[in-house]
C-alpha cells in the first residue's frame, strides 16, 4: 500500500512538472534568426531579430517590417494557440485526478499532439519559409537580394530552449500515457 502510494506520488509530480515544462516552453523563444544588414540610409546599424515561439513570430524590425509583415502571426491565431496551450494544460493537469483507462488516451493525445505541434512549426513551416528567404534552419548563412541596388544580408539562426523544452515536454507526457496503467 505505501509502495502503490509513493508511485503514485511520484507519477502525479512527473506529471505536474512535464506540463509546467510545457507551459513554460510557449514563453521562450523556439527558434531566433539574428538578421545582419549592411547600414545604408534608413536602414538599421544594429543587428534585427526575429523570433518564433509556440504562439507565433514576434520581431524588432521596425525599419525592415516590410519584409516580414506576411509572416506576422495574426491575432486570431495567436489566440488559438494560447487556446491550445491552455486545453493541453488543463486536460494534463485534470489527468493526475483522473484513475481510469482515459487518463492513458487523454495524456497521450495532450503528449502527442504538443510534440507534434512543435516538430512541424519547425521543421515544416519554419524551415520552409527560412528556405525561401535563403536562411538555413541553424548556422549561419548569407542571401544577397537586388531590388533597387544588390544587398548582402548575413543570417544566424538557432533553435532556441523553447523548442527542446516543447519537444521533451510532449515526449513525457506521451511516455507517462503509455505508464499510466501501472500506476492506477
Amino acid at each position: 500500500m505505501f509502495k502503490q502510494n509513493i508511485g503514485r506520488l511520484a507519477y502525479q509530480g512527473l506529471l505536474f512538472i512535464f506540463t509546467g515544462m510545457m507551459l513554460c516552453s510557449f514563453f521562450l523563444s523556439w527558434w531566433t534568426v539574428v538578421i545582419y544588414v549592411p547600414t545604408y540610409e534608413n536602414l538599421p546599424s544594429r543587428p534585427s531579430t526575429v523570433d518564433i515561439f509556440g504562439y507565433g513570430l514576434r520581431h524588432n524590425m521596425d525599419e525592415l517590417r516590410s519584409y516580414v509583415m506576411d509572416d506576422e502571426t495574426p491575432l486570431v491565431k495567436t489566440i488559438l494557440a494560447w487556446c491550445y496551450l491552455g486545453l493541453c494544460g488543463l486536460i494534463s493537469l485534470l489527468a493526475i485526478f483522473i484513475k481510469t483507462k482515459w487518463r492513458g488516451w487523454l495524456l497521450g493525445l495532450v503528449g502527442g499532439s504538443y510534440l507534434a505541434y512543435s516538430l512541424i512549426a519547425i521543421f515544416i513551416v519554419v524551415q520552409n519559409r527560412a528556405k525561401e528567404f535563403g536562411i538555413s534552419l541553424t548556422g549561419l548563412s548569407s542571401a544577397t537580394y537586388r531590388d533597387a541596388a544588390e544587398v548582402y544580408i548575413g543570417f544566424n539562426a538557432n533553435l532556441q530552449w523553447g523548442f527542446y523544452l516543447a519537444c521533451i515536454s510532449g515526449a513525457m507526457l506521451l511516455m507517462m500515457s503509455i505508464i499510466s496503467k501501472k500506476v492506477n
